[in-house]
């Protein structure tokens, strides 16, 4: 597991604990909200824990909410978030 999807799980995981979702196992394909549980006011501390782990100035949680349904299937899911990571660091190094 590289370091980006490491740190966006473990992102995950903290903003399960402040939202108190329940634990589920964290697979690449599951869904924020269907599978996670996750509802759209708590997809703020993901963005918020997402910042805080990779140290980013700000995650655009909107941008990226909005870009989701053209994904189609893949839409919402933590591999979705963990690829929108990797484009937000390959920028901030370009």
């Amino acid at each position: 597991m590289d370091h980006v999807t490491e740190a966006v799980l473990d992102a995950l995981n903290q903003a399960r604990d402040l939202a108190e979702v329940p634990i589920r196992e964290l697979e690449l394909d599951a869904s924020l909200f269907d599978d996670l549980g996750f509802t759209s006011l708590q997809i703020v501390d993901v963005a918020l824990c997402i910042e805080d782990v990779l140290k980013l100035d700000e995650f655009p949680m909107q941008a990226w909410l909005d870009a989701q349904p053209e994904l189609g299937p893949s839409a919402y899911t933590v591999r979705s978030l963990v690829r929108q990571c990797e484009v937000l660091l390959e920028q901030r190094t370009a």
